[in-house]
């Protein structure tokens, strides 16, 4: 073992096979790691880098692939504290970063044979962000949709245009050409015809965005891993030039893989000194993103014999309720993970323990059954201060939902709210529409960027309410509808405000509101050009007079009423955004000069998705409010967790997604496969249980769940998991009356 500058969390028995596999001295073949959350598997993977590390491994030769950029992060994180400075540390990556570098680092050998244009080959690729590849797809989809196509769809354009994209990333993630994704669909589409023209029409705007991409040298992550699997993985001469120097293999979360990240990772086991991978057994939550758990189980079991590691169950009532979420939402019993394709099972211990109830029932708080959503939140409150007043800290709890929207959010901070509880929610792309901040800038800036089109009435009474101190909605409304004309886009003098309305709005109000016209002259005068009072290291290189007119109303905004950090930060995000999008301007299609209106447009569209903090994000004294399937895919943990709406089909029905299916487009998927209701209401029940297993598997100390049975005039609500709580709570069950008067 390293010498450690501090106490790890994870305690290794000396001696024991786990300490061997940590050991630097251990080189010897490929092996895995198995287990469930919260066993150590993470910490045996720190500990093993840090030996690394420590016995003399240059940190080039060891590579680190993990599931996403915030998983990178927190790795990087806990090994920090064993490197002394005199080591470098490993290469820690996603695939996808893979990916992208080889792309980059390959770009001349890569673009002649991979059909790209002869202009774009000569020049460098255009990486595009999931907001630019949408932007590109909006392109190609937009007047499709005008022409009628996608008829009989109920569905929001910028949805379509993530499911064309998911189209393509499945065909790229999956390892298969791309024409496959109609005939898949196709194949196992059991019912009305109208859908299969949709498949065909969803298939041209993917074989039209992969061309247009090839014309312009642009790539997107479907192509960049299409080219990095098919074009350098799967030949050995360009893996060896790019990945020949990994000499020590580390992986996390293998479950949460694709299966051509599985394909990599089997190949570099094959050449690489040591290898240690290590896999969630209970997990698997990113199906709907392309994981594939099976997969992973069969590359370890390739690998030999995995070390399995466990928490005691008799210990662990979270634990329990997980095993017992597996075996009582599971349709078969017998098999609590299990594939429906191909009929392929993975027993394991920690899947198939002897049901407990008993025991798995002290892990639940409370089961509170509310007649309407109000009373839910309500209970869900009053469930939050008894967590508190027992000597639980704000930060030890989370909330969690199917979905959370912006009413949810709200009525749960005001409960909340009233009771002296903040509340901070968490979701993983947060459109930037949503943030106010975000929309008064682009309101407040088009004052004097015409060509982002005016702002209408309503739109810039929110924003003077947003941005400017003493304006409130009824203020801000009365000052646009005395004083703004729509046609010029002129704010006239406060002066010309009657009596009446001066006395209503008030001094400070229209002094606020002053100080606003005086940065639109100042900033009109300007032109947009930069000025020594900004710091020209806060603006993107090479900067467009949009990003500078948003780069000085971040400053002016501070002046008059200074936003949150999560404000601030949604705000640096719009701008960032909008150098992303200019940067891809050329190969995007649009009209010259209009890319700052077609900017804006999309992001009022909700096509802009950059990860962008809630208002009161990084408050940590505060309660977390999640969508649960993100609070999973974050790998978030606390003490106690509160589920909400466990009445509603939410938690056991997929989003609608008629032009995509993460089964159906799996590799694994037999093409002559129909998609029958049998196979959709297991895979609903096996997705159901990991998801509530995941979650417990995350609560350290118990879990609340509240049922909103459904409102005035509605049929009563009774959802799968709620009916299966409802049995194990027995007695326990209580209503939103009995809630309020005793805790737990």
């Amino acid at each position: 073992m390293p010498p450690s500058p501090g106490q790890p969390a994870f305690q290794v028995p000396r001696g024991s096979a786990l300490a061997d596999l940590i050991d630097a001295a251990n080189v010897g073949g490929p092996r895995c790691i198995d287990g469930p959350v919260g066993a150590g598997k993470t910490e045996a993977l720190v500990l093993r880098a840090a030996a690394l590390i420590a016995s003399g491994v240059p940190g080039s030769a060891i590579l680190v692939l993990l599931p996403d950029r915030e998983a990178v992060a927190r790795f990087e994180t806990r090994l920090t504290p064993w490197l002394d400075g005199s080591h470098a540390a490993p290469r820690c990556r996603t695939y996808y970063g893979l990916a992208q570098g080889a792309v980059r680092e390959l770009w001349d050998d890569l673009a002649p044979s991979a059909g790209f244009s002869a202009t774009a080959a000569r020049t460098l690729p255009r990486l595009l962000t999931y907001e630019t590849a949408q932007a590109m797809m909006y392109g190609i989809a937009a007047p499709r949709i005008a022409q009628g196509q996608f008829e009989g769809l109920s569905i929001r354009p910028q949805r379509l245009v993530s499911q064309l994209l998911d189209g393509l990333n499945r065909a790229a993630t999956g390892g298969y050409p791309l024409d496959q994704v109609e005939r898949r669909l196709a194949a196992a589409w059991p019912g009305e015809p109208a859908r299969l023209r949709h498949y065909a029409q969803a298939a041209a705007c993917m074989q039209a965005f992969r061309a247009r991409c090839l014309d312009r040298g642009a790539v997107d992550v479907s192509l960049a891993v299409e080219l990095f699997h098919h074009e350098v993985v799967e030949r050995p001469d360009r893996r060896q030039a790019l990945l020949g120097g990994v000499e020590h293999l580390l992986a996390d979360n293998l479950e949460e893989s694709v299966p051509v990240a599985q394909r990599l990772l089997g190949h570099l086991a094959g050449q690489a000194r040591s290898t240690l991978l290590v896999r969630d057994t209970d997990a698997g939550h990113r199906i709907f993103l392309g994981a594939d758990p099976l997969g992973a189980a069969e590359l370890c079991a390739a690998l030999g014999p995995s070390l399995k590691l466990s928490r005691r169950r008799d210990q662990d009532p979270t634990g329990a309720f997980a095993a017992w979420a597996l075996l009582s939402l599971s349709r078969d019993p017998s098999a609590a993970v299990q594939d429906p394709a191909s009929r392929a099972v993975e027993p394991t211990p920690s899947q198939r323990p002897d049901r407990d109830d008993a025991l798995a029932r002290t892990a639940l708080r409370g089961a509170v059954e509310a007649p309407d959503r109000r009373a839910m939140i309500e209970a869900a409150a009053d469930a939050v201060a008894n967590e508190l007043s027992g000597g639980l800290a704000a930060a030890q709890l989370a909330i969690v939902a199917p979905y959370v929207d912006g009413v949810l959010r709200f009525a749960l901070d005001a409960a909340l709210a009233s009771r002296g509880i903040r509340l901070r929610t968490h979701r993983r792309h947060l459109p930037l529409r949503e943030s106010p901040w975000v929309r008064a800038g682009l309101s407040l800036v088009a004052l004097v960027e015409p060509e982002l089109g005016l702002p209408e009435p309503f739109a810039l009474a929110e924003a003077l309410a947003t941005a400017l101190p003493a304006i409130d909605p009824v203020r801000s409304a009365r000052l646009v509808r005395a004083l703004y004309d729509r046609e010029s886009g002129v704010l006239a003098a406060a002066e010309g405000l009657d009596a009446r309305d001066r006395a209503r709005i008030g001094p400070a109000a229209v002094e606020a509101y002053e100080g606003l016209r005086t940065w639109i002259g100042r900033e009109g005068a300007t032109g947009g050009e930069a000025r020594p009072t900004f710091d020209p290291s806060d603006r993107p290189s090479g900067s467009t007079r949009l990003e500078q007119r948003l780069t000085a109303l971040v400053a002016a905004m501070a002046s008059w009423r200074p936003p949150a950090a999560g404000e601030a930060a949604a705000f640096a995000s719009l701008i960032e955004a909008a150098a992303e999008f200019r940067a891809a301007a050329p190969v995007l299609e649009q009209r010259p000069g209009a890319w700052a209106a077609d900017f804006k447009r999309l992001v009022l569209q909700g096509l802009v998705s950059v990860r962008a903090p809630e208002p009161d994000d990084g408050d940590e004294n505060a309660v977390l409010l999640a969508p649960a399937q993100t609070y999973l895919v974050e790998d978030q943990r606390h003490a106690v967790q509160l589920w909400l709406d466990a009445a509603s089909p939410d938690w056991w029905s997929p989003p609608y997604q008629p032009l995509t299916n993460a089964w159906v487009l799996s590799p694994r998927w037999p093409e002559a496969q129909i998609w029958t209701r049998a196979i959709d209401r297991e895979q609903r029940d096996q997705v159901l249980a990991r998801l509530v297993a995941g979650l417990a598997r995350r609560a350290e100390t118990g879990i609340w769940v509240l049922a909103c049975l459904g409102e005035a005039g509605e049929l009563p609500l009774e959802g799968p998991l709620w009916r299966r709580v409802r049995d194990l709570a027995g007695d326990g069950l209580r209503s939103t009356a009995d809630a309020r008067e005793g805790g737990s």
